[in-house]
């Protein structure tokens, strides 16, 4: 590890997690090894030693200029800025840093997002159930009075008769003996005061109301008391639904990608920002779901589109699509694209999504011999979504120019006849892009 010139006070630096990580932002931690106080901060940028602290508590500001080497410095959380400023929010919210007399820091901090899901939270409380259940810590209760309950809609796909009907089958051969039990939350009916809850086990109630010889049902409580002391709101109660159910091949109903972007979706309303360019938060949300790989980060993109197309349908547009469902946009796309062909021209059509294709396509008509006379390359690109948009005005759309117009520059001009004469033309990439937004009552 490579040794950094440190202030006398610090006797110790442990900053493994970041050797050979790409990161935005850090949390550290600075620890008196005489009194166990510390300080916890995050910073923008990477640890290299030419930032300490922005500590204003003077105590701290005594033994930090000190002489006495005595604190210890720890890189805790590296990643995106965002989640750094909500990690170091939480950290002194549930040290509860202001009155912690072990605390340097002088208050907590504000969160960089609202995040109104605490995922390791929501965790860490299915792990209890799952103990709950395992210990047999439920119990059997009147079907009809359970079945009359609020239910939390965990799962866009409310009913699926076939899952029914499975459980029906498994619950005439073995009785209630594995039956999962119903979640019910005491006290958290959004709809009715202080009405009970029921968080998961629709499907399952359902099964037990279509059979004649069955009047009760599992049911496991989850405390007023309980709901309090872990600081409880409806979206993580929702949530820990979704966690009951995640992914698997279990006879119970999977969430499904709709779940993921209807939660998400309910986040954005309020102003939280899931965009996984900016934080890992709606990716961790969705992994909690049961989902992996590319798949999160996709399931955020959509909810921010279904978002966006939400609040254009109040202003009454929506996106311009261009494909084979939208006809009289795909024949003004080739309207638009017949105004730059021409004998020294090449057109192409394209969704800016696929760069990558872009330059291909571009590069295999420029090295045709059929088009040793087009000098001039034409991009007639379209977006179908916000997040493409989005992306191609960030950054795609400089760098595809770029790209091919210095490719261009580097090849052997073209000779073309102008006005008797022959003169040498390098080569030009050109950007036009389709109307991103339409009417919302235009024919498809």
């Amino acid at each position: 590890m490579k040794l950094l010139k440190r202030p006398p006070s610090i006797v110790e630096i442990n900053n493994a997690i970041c050797i050979g990580q790409r990161y935005e932002a850090y949390v550290y931690k600075y620890t008196n090894i005489l009194n166990g106080k510390w300080y916890v901060g995050w910073h923008l940028g990477l640890f290299d030693g030419t930032y300490w602290h922005s500590s204003e508590n003077q105590e701290f500001l005594k033994v930090f200029g000190g002489s006495q080497s005595i604190l210890k410095l720890e890189i805790l959380h590296i990643g995106l800025i965002i989640d750094m400023k909500n990690t170091e929010s939480q950290i002194l919210t549930d040290q509860k840093a202001k009155s912690n007399p072990l605390s340097y820091n002088n208050a907590g901090s504000p969160t960089g997002n609202k995040e109104p899901v605490n995922i390791e939270k929501c965790q860490q409380i299915v792990t209890i159930i799952h103990d709950m259940i395992a210990n047999d810590e439920y119990e059997e209760e009147d079907l009809s009075i359970i079945s009359a309950l609020d239910t939390i809609q965990v799962r866009v796909e409310a009913e699926d008769k076939n899952h029914i009907t499975r459980i029906k089958e498994g619950m005439m051969e073995t009785g209630l003996e594995f039956q999962t039990p119903v979640l019910l939350w005491e006290g958290q009916s959004p709809k009715t005061e202080d009405g009970d809850l029921r968080g998961d086990g629709n499907h399952t109630v359902k099964a037990l109301e279509d059979l004649k010889n069955f009047n009760t049902i599992k049911v496991l409580r989850m405390s007023r008391e309980f709901v309090k002391e872990w600081g409880l709101n409806i979206y993580e109660i929702r949530y820990i639904g979704n966690l009951m159910n995640p992914r698997q091949d279990l006879v119970k109903r999977e969430n499904v990608e709709e779940d993921a972007i209807k939660g998400l979706t309910s986040f954005l309303e309020r102003g939280v920002i899931i965009d996984p360019k900016k934080t890992e938060y709606g990716k961790n949300y969705v992994k909690g779901m049961g989902f992996k790989g590319r798949k999160p980060a996709a399931i955020c993109r959509k909810a921010m589109d279904r978002y966006e197309a939400s609040i254009l349908a109040k202003s009454g547009l929506k996106v311009a699509k261009y494909d084979n469902h939208h006809t009289e946009n795909m024949k003004a796309l080739e309207r638009k694209a017949n105004k730059y062909r021409s004998e020294t021209s090449v057109v192409i059509t394209y969704n800016t999504a696929f760069g990558s294709k872009i330059v291909r396509e571009i590069m295999e008509y420029a090295n045709d011999p059929v088009n040793d006379s087009c000098h001039q390359f034409h991009l007639v690109g379209f977006h179908n979504s916000d997040s493409n948009r989005k992306t191609w005005d960030g950054r795609e759309k400089v760098a595809l120019d770029k790209l091919i117009n210095g490719i261009f520059s580097k090849m052997e001009p073209i000779v073309v006849k102008e006005n008797g004469y022959e003169i040498k033309v390098v080569r030009k990439f050109i950007i036009h892009e389709m109307d991103h937004y339409q009417s919302d009552v235009s024919s498809k």
